[in-house]
């Protein structure tokens, strides 16, 4: 009976989310199986308040939180009654850990019992659109063991698809045990601060016998946000790569910065460009903007105006038979201007693109200098000078890259942090970064 039981549970696990699996082939009685979203469920039940009588006044706070529907199974086969409530939420691998961690409570009771009950309720909380934290409210009640109550809590980031651990809440270096302790006046129970969820007001820690609220403006001061807010509303930066596309450090960047899903812009020397056309297509293809750098690196002011439409000319067509566009973007080599230069890139239709961060990672060629100095300088608006024909520059720029985000920042073409910003970007003007314009104006 007890292994009729569990395989009845992995089907309900298979229904909901497609896992779990029995090594037997045991007939099963039929089982409903509904599915409702979150403004349909109706919790808790008539049946469920009855079950819980002498602890119906512990309750969980919260209500449910959206882009999280759910599935109960409800089955009694004379020996186990089942009243399970499953949340399925946008993530398959949270909505794994719900699950397994359910199915062991499950398992461990029916293993010491012979007849019971068995309710599960899910609770859940946002705190923004990228963090979800789950409560699934276990109850038991067995011949043998008696009633027993388990609470399974996850916290989760979805965006970073990985659990949100306790001291993940706080500022580093701050004991977070005792944190707890001390806001709640509280020291007994507080070991267990596994079971824990949280909103954008309280952090709920959850015990067997009662769940503890703590108002999250008594933290002030140690609480931090377990993570930098949606990609829509974080403070963008640009991060640019010259001189490429190089055939062997480039991909690597790209494979990078698509793990990251984020995006550069890359401004190519006509030359390389035509020599590795398979990584131009690809960086337009991951929806990197490509910039002109001219054909052969050489410093504009010292050429004729001849010369330097050859430049920019053939760069462009080679970029456009690559990519059906053409460059909308001129970064000269060197940063060297006069008023021919920018005379010409007004004719072609391209704005200057300089940069208001430049670690001279090609004159140092030093790893922990970059990197100290693209943290340290870049503000929100900034765009960042580096070169993808340096191995330094590349593991420098991921480092800080990850750095930054951590710290809430995303990264974005200049076109698209522009747009952001409802600035233009101007045929033959220069721009140096959002600040840096602003401040010219």
């Amino acid at each position: 009976m007890k292994k009729y039981f569990i395989t009845a549970v992995c089907a309900t696990v298979f229904l909901v989310f497609g896992g779990c699996s029995s090594g037997d082939d045991i007939q099963q009685t039929p089982a409903e199986i509904l599915y409702i979203t979150a403004d349909e469920v109706d919790l808790p039940s008539a049946d469920f308040l009855r079950f819980y009588g002498e602890t119906s006044g512990i309750g969980l706070p919260g209500g449910q939180a959206s882009g999280v529907s759910f599935q109960i199974f409800r089955e009694y086969d004379g020996n186990f009654d089942m009243n399970l409530v499953y949340p399925i939420t946008p993530s398959d691998q949270l909505n794994q850990m719900l699950t397994d961690l359910a199915l062991e409570s499950i398992n461990d009771f029916v293993a010491a019992n012979t007849r019971g009950h068995i309710h599960m309720r899910p609770r859940t909380f946002s705190y923004n659109s990228d963090i979800l934290s789950v409560v699934l409210d276990l109850r038991f009640y067995g011949e043998a063991s008696g009633f027993t109550a388990r609470h399974i809590a996850i916290s989760y980031n979805l965006y970073e698809e990985k659990e949100i651990r306790p001291q993940d809440l706080f500022v580093y270096g701050v004991d977070f045990r005792a944190a707890f302790a001390y806001s709640l006046r509280e020291e007994t129970g507080l070991n267990g601060l596994e079971q824990f969820t949280f909103d954008d007001e309280n952090i709920y820690i959850h015990m067997p016998n009662r769940t503890l609220t703590l108002p999250l403006n008594s933290l002030e001061g140690i609480w931090q946000s377990p993570s930098p807010p949606p990609q829509e509303i974080r403070p963008k930066m640009a991060i640019t790569f010259d001189d490429g596309p190089h055939y062997r450090l480039t991909p690597i960047l790209l494979d990078a910065l698509a793990e990251r899903n984020i995006h550069a812009t890359f401004f190519l020397l006509g030359a390389s460009a035509v020599a590795h056309p398979e990584i131009v297509e690809r960086m337009h293809a991951e929806g990197h903007q490509i910039g002109n750098h001219s054909y052969s690196h050489s410093n504009l002011t010292r050429l004729n105006r001849r010369q330097v439409e050859e430049e920019l000319d053939v760069t462009s067509g080679i970029i456009y038979d690559i990519t059906g566009e053409k460059p909308t973007l001129l970064r000269p080599p060197f940063g060297a201007l006069n008023d021919m230069v920018l005379d010409v890139s007004r004719e072609m239709g391209m704005a200057v693109a300089l940069w208001s961060v430049d670690p001279q990672d090609w004159r140092y060629l030093d790893y922990y200098a970059t990197k100290a100095h693209v943290i340290d300088r870049s503000v929100e608006g900034s765009v960042i000078l580096l070169h993808d024909i340096h191995e330094i520059s590349i593991y420098a720029a991921i480092y800080a890259i990850d750095n930054l985000m951590e710290r809430g920042y995303t990264f974005v073409t200049i076109d698209e942090m522009y747009r952001h910003s409802e600035i233009d970007l101007e045929a033959g003007v220069i721009h140096r970064g959002i600040y840096r314009d602003l401040t010219r104006r």
